[in-house]
């Protein structure tokens, strides 16, 4: 994490001393020899297309349901990698929460068939996990969302520890923890958070909606409570640990990165310059997450599309339409 934490810096001085900051990097340490590629294919069933393309980083969650799981499980299985060439995260749930939707109650209307005790239990989580991505451990587990409670947070934190020194994980972390959670983790942590995975996008941090029905996927994805801010993006920064933005393109926090002009016209502009080369405004969005040294979470089976933002780590981006699209609201 400390790493990652210097390269940031070392991008931004870069990028403050020069027109176009240096070539985003495709990986990045987040903990001591764990390297994590910084665009991850999430979401979807099929990521044959993904790892073809290129990609080597597949994200899942319990939440997403035993198929979606069942399906990353399959995709690493039949790709003829080995196992350590593919970086996997997997999340499991802090409940009771107040994630809109009622993914904690368990039952036949849950996400996952399963009694609703595995649902209040981290460890639990993880074990009917593995089972069915049919691996003995991950690379990456993160605590998908915050509890209600902050003692029900710590104590999930805690099962999480425990994992990784069973050896269950080889890092863990975070998602949609905002700076004030995330400061109060800190302190009790024994093993630090690798990651904080947010929505987080161009004119999205955070999204103009309050985190109120935003989405069908729930009320908080976009929203400064779930850290889809500067300042929780600043504190993860000074802190070491890497910020991961899902929702690149802003479609689950209920943002239209893609129909923004500044960002058509900055897409529009490096494809002039490049002449044999033509940049989406797709691209300028991903590069903008990876220029500060962000990772990113898209969802697609297209082979267009994964060969697209895989692409975008070559984009450099300049000083002034780093400013320019950050300013986007």
């Amino acid at each position: 994490a400390a790493a990652g934490y210097v390269a940031v810096c070392l991008a931004a001085w870069l990028l403050g001393r020069s027109g176009a900051g240096p070539p985003p990097k495709r990986t990045v340490e987040i903990a001591r020899g764990v390297h994590m590629p910084l665009l991850a294919n999430g979401v979807d069933t099929d990521h044959h297309v993904w790892l073809e393309a290129g990609g080597r980083h597949l994200d899942t969650a319990f939440l997403y349901g035993d198929w979606k799981q069942r399906a990353v499980g399959a995709a690493i299985a039949s790709s003829g990698l080995p196992r350590g060439d593919v970086f996997l995260t997997t999340k499991v749930m802090c409940c009771p929460t107040l994630r809109c939707g009622g993914v904690c109650e368990g039952g036949t209307t849950a996400p996952v068939a399963v009694n609703a005790a595995t649902y209040r239990n981290v460890t639990a989580q993880l074990e009917h996990s593995l089972s069915v991505l049919g691996l003995p451990s991950v690379d990456l587990l993160l605590l998908h969302f915050p509890c209600a409670r902050w003692a029900d947070t710590a104590a999930a934190w805690r099962a999480l520890e425990r994992a990784h020194a069973a050896g269950h994980a080889r890092a863990i972390g975070v998602s949609n923890f905002n700076a004030s959670l995330l400061r109060r983790l800190v302190k009790i942590a024994a093993i630090q958070p690798a990651v904080n995975q947010v929505g987080f996008s161009i004119a999205g941090h955070p999204a103009e909606h309050g985190g109120e029905n935003a989405t069908r996927y729930g009320c908080l994805e976009g929203s400064r409570l779930y850290g889809a801010d500067d300042a929780t993006l600043r504190l993860a920064t000074a802190r070491g640990i890497t910020t991961q933005a899902y929702s690149p393109l802003g479609a689950i926090s209920n943002v239209d990165v893609l129909g923004r002009r500044e960002v058509q016209r900055v897409a529009a502009a490096h494809s002039r310059e490049g002449g044999a080369r033509n940049w989406t405004a797709a691209q300028v969005a991903f590069a903008w997450l990876l220029q500060q040294g962000m990772g990113a979470v898209t969802a697609t089976t297209d082979a267009r599309h994964a060969a697209e933002a895989l692409d975008a780590a070559e984009l450099r981006l300049t000083r002034r339409e780093m400013r320019s699209l950050s300013r986007l609201r």
